[in-house]
């Protein structure tokens, strides 16, 4: 419900309502337009009427005891000869009926009956105050008027003449309301609301229009003055009103609604005050009453446009909203980005990568990364408030706009990630977050700069603070366009099998038990290295694709090398795809190679174990026969864990342990943990990385069994 503005305490906004009040009925009533009817006075257009029913829909109940004094003691005024009797017997028919409508509507929608007017409910409010209401205030009138003594200047109100009379009786009330309840209810929001500005913006909003919508303004103010001017002319008034007509339907449908509604109050008001010539020759109470009830129909078909075209519109405003929102994390996305970027005319930009969830959501779907999103943003809004705002631009990661100082705020960012610690169904999940950033203006295309920031935590993954790519951004282009390039040649090299694979050999203390084979690509005639094409197969999802031509390659090689056992090495992302051991099952079986020649190293991955693709597929291959090596032993996540859950057979210890452990006790401690761990479980154990005797020695003593390095003997083409 409104308040008035300015008024603190009931009694003092009581009153200042009711002065108000009578000097608007007053007025109001003056300037209401006649017209001469079997030689009575009668209104055409009854504005007080309008203004207390829009009032009471504005305020409610409250208006109504402000009303009833205001409207009594403005006819009691008005009409000299009138007792105050009388005056209040006229301001009890045209309320009674509102404030029984009143009661009714608060009895069956609540206390907030008058919310929303013309969105819900719109039927039954509207039929009830513009149609029944100013029925039964007819009826009031007509029945007081038989009952009571009525002064000569009440008369044309209580007066029972016949249909037609009481049919134009009762149409100008309805008239008041259709046509001149929007200027009413746009003046009385103004007036009694605290909100007056939203109001006249609603109306005028100047960077919205063009030019077409100034000529249709234009074309309603002449029409308006056509209108005023057209006095002499009855007849040209007749072919006026269907321009008139045909124009405001235009507007209802391509301009604002609510301005178009105003402008034809004003413009019916205006035609009925200003043409008395005009209506003159519809005297006949009957010709009357069928001018009103047309224009009573088209004024009800124009507010039914006005409704319609207000829920297009926010619909369509709703529909705008959305599309700027993720449906999933309800963040705002890169729509928003956009616009933000450009009402900012320039910000900085920080892009927050956490790739390593990957692997989990391979297995629990994008669930996780939906979680992980709303954790992160909403620690980063109770953090920084609105100094950091999140969008979500899809996949694994989140873009920030930062404001006021950037570089140190992008750090306390990184430190607050850092600190998180964010559970998945009982997990912790150990996110390993980038942070790139870098200054953008808003002549800068938004989308290739956030490559530009993708790419750079790409290529500085090994950099774990944040960095700034505003010094290297040509350096990046050239970077990034060589990085297309490489993407388009692995996959080309995998799909046409362009493999090299070369072998290691794993030694014991007297022989080489088996090989490790390495695998290489041939690009542009260039033999490429695993750490130049393995990021790009990754990052790109291509490891399935990539372990089932290494191996299938491998398989039908093998056939050449009888009796040589091999390693190879899958990539724990292939395991996550179902059927992938019944796959390399069948090539083994293919190429006619045993499955105890076939060993799979599994490097190690968080998420493995909760995958039960994984899981599925290792058994299977293990069923069948062949071993499983768990590869970088010490350096992943769980490790102690993988190996209790994960039925393997050999153990292989990361080179990071190997290659001081002449010199680090620390080291020799681990590796004898690790292999007295190994010795309990039955497993055999590999040191990397051996490059000289000492270190050979060393390790055999630890109780290492087998031992691969550069002092073994190097990589070789296994083809070969």
């Amino acid at each position: 419900m409104m308040r008035l503005k300015g008024y603190s305490g009931t009694v003092p906004r009581l009153l200042a309502l009711t002065l108000i009040n009578m000097l608007a009925i007053y007025l109001l009533r003056a300037i209401s337009p006649t017209v001469s009817v079997d030689g009575w006075q009668i209104y055409m257009l009854y504005l007080p009427y309008s203004w207390v029913i829009t009032q009471i829909i504005l305020l409610g109940e409250t208006a109504l005891l402000p009303l009833m004094v205001a409207y009594s003691a403005s006819s009691w005024i008005q009409y000299q000869d009138v007792k105050p009797f009388a005056a209040m017997l006229l301001s009890f028919c045209i309320l009674l009926p509102s404030a029984v409508a009143v009661l009714l509507l608060h009895w069956r929608l609540g206390r907030r009956w008058n919310a929303g007017f013309l969105r819900f409910n719109t039927i039954k409010r509207v039929v009830l105050f513009c149609f029944i209401c100013p029925l039964l205030s007819r009826g009031l009138m007509c029945l007081s008027g038989m009952i009571f003594p009525i002064p000569p200047a009440l008369a044309p109100y209580f007066y029972v003449k016949g249909v037609a009379f009481n049919l134009v009786s009762y149409q100008y009330l309805v008239l008041a309301l259709v046509v001149m309840n929007p200027f009413f209810y746009n003046l009385q929001r103004f007036l009694f609301s605290d909100g007056r500005r939203f109001s006249v913006k609603r109306l005028w909003n100047s960077e919205n229009h063009n030019q077409r919508d100034i000529r249709w303004a234009a074309l309603c103010l002449a029409s308006i003055l056509l209108f005023w001017q057209a006095e002499v002319s009855g007849a040209f008034v007749g072919y006026l009103m269907p321009f008139v007509f045909l124009l405001f339907i235009y507007g209802v449908l391509h301009q604002n609604p609510r301005l178009t509604e105003i402008l034809w109050s004003i413009a019916i008001y205006v035609m009925m005050a200003s043409n008395q010539v005009f209506f003159s020759m519809y005297s006949d109470d009957s010709v009357l009453a069928c001018l009103m009830s047309m224009i009573i129909v088209f004024a009800i078909a124009l507010h039914y446009l006005a409704v319609n075209r207000r829920k297009y519109e926010q619909q369509m405003n709703q529909t705008q909203l959305y599309s700027r929102i993720d449906p999933l994390t309800r963040l705002p996305n890169m729509r928003a980005l956009e616009n933000s970027v450009a009402e900012t005319g320039g910000t900085c930009i920080c892009r927050i990568a956490f790739s390593n969830i990957a692997v989990f959501e391979k297995y629990y779907g994008t669930a996780v990364v939906t979680w992980v999103k709303g954790i992160l943003s909403q620690s980063i809004y109770e953090e920084f408030g609105c100094d950091i705002q999140v969008y979500d631009i899809t996949g694994n990661q989140l873009i920030c706009l930062v404001n006021g100082e950037h570089e140190p705020r992008i750090h306390e960012l990184y430190s607050l990630l850092s600190s998180l610690s964010i559970l998945w169904k009982g997990d912790k999940l150990d996110i390993d977050y980038r942070l790139s950033w870098g200054d953008i203006d808003g002549q800068t295309p938004l989308i290739p700069f956030v490559e530009r920031l993708a790419w750079f935590s790409e290529v500085n993954k090994v950099v774990k603070a944040p960095h700034c790519i505003n010094s290297s951004m040509r350096n990046l282009d050239d970077e990034m366009a060589q990085s297309i390039q490489m993407i388009k040649s692995v996959k080309a090299a995998i799909e046409n099998r362009d493999i090299e694979i070369y072998a290691q050999p794993i030694t014991s203390r007297e022989r080489v038990v088996y090989h490790e084979l390495l695998s290489r690509l041939r690009i542009g005639g260039q033999i490429i290295m695993p750490d130049v094409f393995l990021p790009v197969i990754r990052e790109f999802d291509y490891a399935c694709e990539f372990d089932s031509a290494v191996f299938e390659k491998s398989m039908s090689m093998l056939d050449d090398h009888v009796g040589d056992t091999v390693s190879i090495n899958i990539m724990p992302a292939t395991l996550f795809h179902e059927g992938v051991a019944g796959h390399f099952i069948d090539l083994m079986a293919r190429y006619g190679i045993s499955a105890e020649r076939v060993i799979l190293e599994i490097t190690e991955e968080q998420g493995i174990l909760s995958s039960e693709n994984a899981m599925n597929n290792i058994s299977r291959l293990v069923e069948h026969g062949v071993k499983i090596a768990i590869d970088d032993f010490g350096t992943g996540q769980s490790n102690y864990e993988r190996m209790r859950n994960i039925t393997a057979q050999i153990l292989k210890i990361d080179g990071v342990f190997v290659k001081d452990i002449l010199i680090n006790k620390v080291d020799q401690m681990i590796v004898e943990s690790i292999c007295k761990i190994a010795r309990a479980r039955e497993m055999t154990v590999v040191a990397e990385y051996v490059e000289n005797e000492e270190q050979q020695r060393m390790l055999f003593e630890m109780g290492v069994d087998h031992c691969q390095g550069f002092y073994i003997g190097k990589p070789y083409n296994y083809s070969n």
